[in-house]
């Protein structure tokens, strides 16, 4: 629960103490959902399925996984209303004959881009919205039909004012020490519209990836050789539960510092050149960056959904405040940063302003890797490094009266759900889902004070979000945490797992 407003939010700023005394002395309490059948208690459950001595659950069957020609993938990628993409590595030497089908109609060859080091993506064209469609992938020349390996999937809904979306997301999934991650079974057995990776989905180390040798930091690791930025990348495109989840369910992939550059890197960081390259050639996202603004920055509609998937490491350029520059603060709590901190840059900065004013959405999903509404004092976000960018969008919401504005996010290794209010009455928030595979079972979130927080805990598992819209104004907001097997997460006798009315991320009329 959230406590009650004290003296240690008297110092909060600007528009965020205004947001957040509303929200901890006078708003509703999210709606609180019984399960029909509660997860046992940590003391009862099986040990977690996802340590690396042992995983439990068996590997997907052998259809789920790739056939001896193809490398790596497939993967989904973008699936819009009528157009999809699929990634794929091929061997060296082999060639690869594609179509797709849908309600027996002859569609175009898909056209086959390739982006380098035999890594492809294959853009399907001229589907049907809302529609299942197959796509069947074979080598060239063909051996046989057990060489055929078929996708199946249903297309986005045209963009509209009605609908259900599911959103799975996660963040910080550590293949190098635990070798596998059977959280990505668990999100493929529900099938949500799309999964979004959160960053920190692989590691860039220094070392031989033991225990031994494992560090994010040094003089030399992963991020100063493209070819092993390549390779420790790959690796998550073999894990078998991964393959699963990413036949079945349509990902989307931002970064954080670890899949970047060494630990807690931005705009300095030399390679950042090169580490774009290699995340371009893995991913299949609708598009990277804006015309002479180079990022892993984006945006897709699905239905009354638009999701806007933030880049905050290539721009990212944070530093203390100057004499004279410093906020008002008590005890450990951080000033912020410097008033011209940034951790998206001016240029995207402006691209999301515009796009959520522009957006026809009744949901805008701002997906980012590092959190923006914790007031913990520890950890990487706008809070605590960049405050005065996170201020000016919050400002740039309540001029323009943009609701429905959620945030998701990763990095911290835990999850948790966050809530403060603007200015104009529109509740702002936020849930951070962390970690998919750190090999921890779940547990109660201790030591991390937080006070817009709502409810949070630890363990491997990922967010679910389901977004309902009736109609103008109509509608509710289903955040969830599932654990590694699905279940969802119950921390401090409670579960976690709140509902907001779509109404209460909407301005008040003025008066």
């Amino acid at each position: 629960m959230i406590p009650a407003a004290d003296r240690n939010l008297r110092s909060v700023p600007g528009v965020l103490a205004m947001g957040l005394l509303l929200a901890l002395a006078g708003c509703r309490s999210p709606k609180r959902i019984s399960p029909s059948s509660r997860p046992t208690s940590r003391a009862s459950q099986p040990p977690p399925d996802d340590r690396p001595s042992s995983v439990s659950r068996p590997a997907p069957s052998p259809p789920e996984n790739r056939p001896d020609w193809i490398e790596a993938g497939p993967m989904l990628g973008h699936v819009g209303p009528g157009e999809a993409r699929v990634w794929l590595r091929l061997p060296e030497g082999s060639r690869l004959d594609a179509e797709a089908v849908q309600e027996g109609r002859a569609l175009p060859r898909p056209e086959i881009a390739d982006l380098g080091d035999r890594c492809l993506v294959l853009h399907v064209g001229s589907l049907l919205p809302g529609t299942e469609t197959r796509v069947l992938l074979r080598p060239d020349p063909a051996r046989g039909e057990e060489d055929t390996r078929v996708l199946r999937f249903r297309t986005a809904p045209r963009p509209g004012g009605r609908g259900i979306i599911r959103l799975a997301f996660g963040s910080c999934a550590n293949l190098g020490l635990y070798r596998s991650a059977p959280v990505f079974q668990a999100v493929a057995d529900l099938r949500p519209d799309c999964m979004l990776m959160l960053g920190d989905n692989i590691y860039y180390i220094v070392g031989d990836g033991s225990r031994r040798n494992w560090n994010t930091t040094g003089p030399d690791g992963d991020w100063n050789h493209e070819d092993r930025m390549l390779a420790r990348q790959l690796a998550l495109r073999r894990d078998p539960f991964f393959l699963t989840m990413a036949s079945r369910v349509p990902v989307y992939a931002i970064w954080d510092d670890h899949d970047f550059g060494p630990n807690n890197s931005g705009a300095a960081f030399p390679h950042k050149d090169t580490a774009l390259r290699v995340f371009q050639k893995v991913w299949a996202n609708p598009g990277y960056g804006a015309p002479g603004v180079p990022g892993v920055f984006g945006s897709f509609r699905r239905g009354p959904v638009e999701v806007f998937l933030m880049d905050d490491r290539y721009y990212k350029s944070v530093r203390g405040p100057a004499p004279g520059e410093e906020r008002p603060g008590r005890g450990r709590i951080p000033n912020g940063g410097a008033e011209d901190s940034t951790i998206w840059g001016a240029q995207q900065f402006t691209w999301l302003c515009e796009g959520l004013k522009r957006s026809t959405a009744a949901v805008k999903i701002v997906a980012n890797g590092t959190q923006l509404l914790s007031l913990e004092n520890r950890g990487e976000g706008h809070w605590r490094e960049a405050r005065g960018e996170l201020e000016r969008l919050i400002a740039f919401l309540v001029e323009h009266r943009i609701g429905g504005v959620v945030f998701l996010s990763g990095d911290r290794h835990f999850s948790e759900l966050m809530r403060i209010r603007r200015k104009d009455g529109a509740a702002l928030l936020e849930m951070t889902s962390s970690p998919l595979q750190q090999g921890r079972g779940v547990g109660p979130l201790k030591g991390h004070g937080n006070p817009a927080r709502i409810w949070g805990a630890t363990g491997n598992g990922f967010g679910l979000l389901t977004i309902e819209v009736e109609g103008p104004a109509k509608g509710r907001l289903i955040f969830e945490m599932r654990d590694a097997r699905g279940r969802l997460v119950s921390a401090g006798g409670r579960p976690c797992r709140s509902e907001f009315p779509l109404a209460d991320l909407l301005p008040r009329a003025p008066r």
